[in-house]
């Protein structure tokens, strides 16, 4: 029957949807006509429903309201509380951005960089694609719903404890690794990302309703089918969906909220943030930083976590020139590793013993190099270049809560300026590098002139 019913599409698929609805829809007779139709050959059957009378539209949703299989409680929240909590969540979070309160507007994510372009959509704009994405996910989950249940729906108990822990965090991992290989294929693909992805890309300041704010085939890809494999392949209750659903987009809210706010958990307990995804939508941060929602141990192992791999880079640049200044032409003659280039250049070097008519011209000099004061700041600058990276000071939003660098919300990207890639500056701890090297360079300038003297 369901060859017979796609034979001849789109009239074999109707009539194959209209014998789903049942028989209060049609006639006594067409129902018949209908049901014979059937037993007869494609071409036949084609024939005998396209002649079928059609029923109206009031009719037609009449018949699918009452078709619907009766849902559990469970089933009903399962498909409805992750949009309930997606509304409220946003609503509250974007009503704090505009009553502007000074304890919050304190921890507001810095938008104000130069090269930093202002959104140029319209809220309503991002409502309009946000409900039509929330339609798009009714509809599956419900699907997800009716063609998954078992018989005994009913009777089926929750998952003991942790077994219900262990299911949600299998099923975080699995949705961290689909959305993260799915986002990086639509960014280093540009038909992808110009068709597609570029649409929430729009938004380069954040505020929460922009969360889902993305073309209708990525959020369905993305998103809705992001979040509904790893139910399926975990076999969860309804209940223990609900939960995770609801969960995923409270994350996903609150990593746009524009805020990095030290009293949410959300922010807390998850180095993947509001401050960590907000790098992502701008700038050279377009290409880091693509995990989403939960953890970020893709972006470290894959290379494209941007914090890290930024003052990997700062290093690696400060120990080059520290390179090529150990192996210049008035370098000491024994090599040195680059590492300990600086060290070398700054360190004790016994110059020829003066005579007592050179001793009177050289006295300043030797006066200079030997102060204690230069040396203190010369072996403090040395530990600096020579020892661990430098650390990346805090942004304004993280240094005015008062949390270090190295707290629970990161420090993403540190200096606000230093996201700036498009410009193609360099960090400031670069540039605090390359001054101490210098430094260390003049230096040795000196003591070189002292020996020659």
């Amino acid at each position: 029957m369901l060859a017979s019913a796609f034979a001849e599409f789109p009239v074999g698929l109707y009539a194959m949807c209209a014998q789903w609805l049942g028989p209060d829809c049609f006639s006594a007779s067409s129902r018949e006509s209908f049901l014979s139709a059937n037993a007869t050959s494609p071409p036949h059957y084609a024939q005998d429903a396209a002649s079928q009378p059609l029923p109206s539209l009031s009719s037609l949703a009449s018949c699918a309201y009452l078709s619907l299989p009766t849902l559990e409680a469970s089933e009903l929240c399962m498909i409805i509380l992750p949009v309930a909590c997606y509304w409220v969540y946003s609503t509250f979070l974007f009503v704090l951005s505009l009553a502007r309160i000074t304890s919050v507007e304190l921890h507001r994510i810095p938008t104000d960089q130069k090269m930093r372009p202002a959104n140029r959509i319209t809220v309503a704009h991002v409502l309009k694609k946000v409900a039509v994405q929330h339609v798009v996910q009714i509809i599956v989950a419900y699907v997800l719903a009716v063609g998954t249940r078992p018989d005994d729906m009913g009777e089926r108990p929750v998952e003991a404890p942790l077994l219900f822990i262990a299911k949600v965090v299998a099923a975080c991992v699995m949705l961290d690794t689909y959305q993260y290989w799915m986002h990086r294929w639509m960014h280093n693909n540009r038909w992808l990302y110009r068709h597609f992805h570029s649409v929430h890309h729009e938004l380069t300041v954040l505020y929460a309703y922009g969360a889902l704010y993305n073309h209708p085939l990525e959020g369905l890809l993305m998103d809705t089918i992001g979040s509904g494999l790893p139910t399926l392949i975990l076999d969860m209750h309804p209940w223990t969906s609900t939960f995770f659903f609801s969960l995923a987009t409270l994350k996903t809210v609150d990593d746009h909220c524009g805020y990095a706010l030290p009293w949410d958990p959300l922010q807390r307990f998850f180095r993947n943030n509001a401050v960590y995804h907000d790098i992502h939508h701008w700038g050279k941060g377009r290409m880091y930083n693509f995990s989403q929602p939960f953890f970020t141990f893709w972006d470290v192992w894959m290379g494209t976590d941007y914090e890290i791999e930024m003052k990997r880079k700062a290093v690696a640049k400060a120990e080059a020139t520290s390179a090529m200044i150990g192996s210049g032409p008035r370098a000491a003659v024994t090599a040195v590793p680059a590492s300990g280039a600086i060290a070398a250049a700054a360190g004790p070097i016994t110059p020829t013993r003066p005579t007592r008519k050179e001793a009177g011209s050289t006295s300043a000099i030797n006066a200079h190099i030997s102060s204690p004061g230069l040396e203190h700041r010369t072996r403090d600058s040395a530990q600096t270049v020579v020892g661990e990276s430098p650390s990346t000071p805090p942004s304004p939003s993280l240094s005015s809560s008062g949390w270090s660098s190295d707290s629970a919300l990161g420090s993403s990207c540190g200096d606000w300026d230093a996201c700036s890639h498009s410009s193609g500056g360099e960090p400031d701890h670069v540039d605090d590098a390359k001054s101490v090297i210098s430094k260390h360079a003049v230096l040795a300038e000196h003591k070189f002139a002292a020996m020659r003297i």
